[in-house]
This record gives C-alpha cells, sequence and structure tokens, in this order.
C-alpha cells in the first residue's frame, strides 16, 4: 500500500512537470498560420472601421463647424445625427488600445471615453474662456464632453441648448473637442492604413510585443471595460448595490445600451473573424479550434466562448434606453448580464490566452 501511494505520487508529480510543455506542444502541432489570421484581421477588420471611424469625424467636425456658424434647430440636430455616427463608429475601435493608439503623447481610448464627464469643470472651462484643450483632463474632453455639450442635463430640451450656444466660448469649446477627435483620429488611422498596418499584418509567434500579445490585450482590456464601465459600476456593485446610472456611458443621449451592444458585437466578429459584409476568415476563433484547446463534456472552448458570446448579447437585446430606467425598473435583468458576462472573463482572459501561449500584461483596476 505504502509503495502504491509513492508511485501515484511520482506519477502526479511527474504531470505537473510536464503540463507547463502542453501548451507549447499543442501550438508546435497546430501549425496554424498566425500571420495569416493578422493580415485578415489588419486588412479585413480593423483598417475599414478605422477609415470608417476617420470618416464620420470628419463629418462631425464639419457639422460642427455649419451649427456654431449659423445656430439653428436644424443644423443642431444634424449636429447630433453625427455625433451619434461618430460614437457608435467609436464602439468599433475601442478595442485597438495599443500601436498608434497609445503613441503621441495620449491614450486614445482614455482622450476619448472616460465616463463620466465632470459637467461642473466643463462649465468652469467654458466660464473661464478656455479654448485650448490639449492639456485639460480626460473627463473635460472625448465624447462624453461632446455629448452633455449636445444633450445638456435631463432637465434641458433642445430650445435650452441652442439658447446655451449663444455665448461664443461655448461655440469654440465644442469646435475645439470634435477637432481634437478627428486630429487624432486622423493620425491613427493613418498609421494603421500604414506602417502600423504592416507590421501587424506581418507578424507571427505569441511574444510580448507581437500582434497576437497586443490583440489578446486589447480584446481582454476592452471587453473588461465593457462589463465593468458599462454595467458593473452604473449597477452600483461598488455602491452598496445601489444603481448609479449617471456613471453609465451615454447618459444624457440615452444611448448606453445601444452603444454597448455595438461594442459587444463588435468584439464577438473579430473573435470569428467576421467582417462587415459578414465573411469569415483565419480569426481568434479558428486558431482555438485549431488548438483543439478545452475540450470537454461542453465541446471546445473556441465554440464555447462563441456560445457565450451568443447568450450575452441575446440577454442585452432585451435591454432598452434609457438604460436608467432599466436599472431602477429591470434591475434583475440588468445583474443577470452582468452575470452572464462575468463568466467570459476566464475563458478569454485564462483560457484562451494560455491556449495561445500569450501573456495578459494589463493591469484591471477595477476588479471581476
Amino acid at each position: 500500500m505504502q509503495l502504491k501511494n509513492i508511485l501515484s505520487l511520482l506519477t502526479f508529480c511527474g504531470f505537473i512537470c510536464i503540463f507547463p510543455s502542453c501548451t507549447e506542444e499543442a501550438l508546435n502541432s497546430c501549425q496554424y498560420d498566425i500571420q495569416q489570421m493578422n493580415s485578415n484581421i489588419a486588412q479585413n477588420i480593423i483598417v475599414p472601421n478605422m477609415q470608417n471611424f476617420s470618416a464620420e469625424t470628419k463629418q462631425l467636425t464639419q457639422h460642427a463647424e455649419s451649427f456654431t456658424t449659423d445656430v439653428n434647430i436644424e443644423n443642431f440636430r444634424a449636429l447630433k445625427g453625427a455625433f451619434l455616427n461618430a460614437y457608435t463608429a467609436y464602439q468599433k475601435i475601442s478595442i485597438y488600445k495599443f500601436g498608434p493608439a497609445t503613441e503621441n503623447g495620449f491614450s486614445l481610448r482614455e482622450r476619448f471615453n472616460t465616463f463620466p464627464t465632470n459637467v461642473l469643470a466643463i462649465e468652469q472651462n467654458i466660464e473661464a474662456n478656455v479654448t485650448d484643450i490639449n492639456s485639460l483632463y480626460k473627463t473635460n474632453v472625448g465624447f462624453p464632453a461632446i455629448e452633455y455639450l449636445l444633450y445638456g442635463t435631463l432637465e434641458d430640451g433642445e430650445s435650452d441648448i441652442l439658447g446655451f450656444f449663444n455665448d461664443a466660448t461655448r461655440k469654440e469649446y465644442l469646435k475645439a473637442l470634435v477637432n481634437d477627435l478627428e486630429q487624432k483620429t486622423t493620425i491613427v488611422a493613418d498609421a494603421w492604413q500604414n506602417e502600423y498596418g504592416n507590421f501587424f499584418a506581418s507578424s507571427t509567434g505569441n511574444a510580448e510585443g507581437s500582434a497576437l500579445h497586443l490583440l489578446c490585450n486589447g480584446f481582454n482590456e476592452d471587453y473588461e471595460t465593457l462589463k465593468n464601465f458599462k454595467f458593473k459600476i452604473p449597477l452600483g456593485k461598488f455602491d452598496g448595490g445601489v444603481p448609479q446610472a449617471q456613471k453609465a456611458e451615454a447618459y444624457y443621449s440615452n444611448r448606453s445600451v445601444s452603444l454597448a451592444l455595438i461594442q459587444l458585437q463588435s468584439l464577438h466578429r473579430l473573435y470569428k473573424g467576421n467582417t462587415d459584409n459578414n465573411t469569415t476568415e483565419k480569426s481568434l476563433y479558428d486558431y482555438l479550434v485549431c488548438l483543439n484547446a478545452g475540450k470537454d463534456a461542453d465541446g471546445i472552448l473556441a465554440d464555447v466562448i462563441d456560445s457565450q458570446f451568443q447568450l450575452i448579447e441575446e440577454k442585452l437585446s432585451s435591454l432598452n434606453d434609457p438604460f436608467s430606467e432599466e436599472l431602477e425598473n429591470n434591475t434583475t435583468a440588468v445583474d443577470e448580464l452582468h452575470l452572464e458576462m462575468q463568466k467570459l472573463v476566464p475563458l478569454i482572459k485564462r483560457e484562451m490566452t494560455s491556449a495561445f501561449g500569450v501573456k495578459i500584461s494589463y493591469q484591471d483596476n477595477d476588479g471581476d
């Protein structure tokens, strides 16, 4: 009996010793063309979405110029439409918080979409005739700041907001905000169209700094940003369970749910390698299939992740804007959505990246 126990222990220890090599063996046996996958993602998903976002920010700038030149209801509504188009396009590129999106002294995601915006600081800036926004803090700029200027507080109607724009500094502050978006987006989109896109498309391997490493980190960080900032915090998980609707994205324009859905769908499409016309090419999903990763009673990991994405999308699609009303009257459904979102985190952050041999290098400051 004693010898049997010793042999069992040795067998177990031997298994532990060889376990770390399992991932390497799977990677070697799969023979997946990572460069082809990166090329597909860069050329057919990232670059077109970046170019579209750049075009939408240019439209936003043009409409802001027209509105501030001639403040009337027609120009105002056209400007708000351009704003929503650009904000929607942004949801499809927020994933790519690396490369040119972190160069030139700014972080695209923090600069473009830190919410809730600081309403008091914005009004103080306008009162102080501040029109140079380059050094302003992230809660004073970006889409949330523009949203506040265009939609006002929940008590403000269109006529009220039009009246506010009789202030010349308010006009200049708005133009500065939209110009900032356009200029920085142009830099990032051009880099993806040219040298950085070429680097990404030709990258191989899984080492730190490779396209696969950057993509997996960007993918996971974007998903956790979606889960935490757009649902966990508004649900009041850090505030004793008391909903905090005012902390949600797009609170003033009542687009919280619709924008979150676009972001989730963009993550799912990237995972499956789907282009805007639904063509499927080499993808993270295909790579996991090749690796035969995580096969158990529920199937392979690739399909488990895909199914969980679909379940989350179904639950999110069942919600409606304004999100504040869902938080107040349909809290259980929002909470169930958040729970399902949480289930995806270990699948993509631990299981998927482990299968790829990729190290997670960003910090999640808001917990799980």
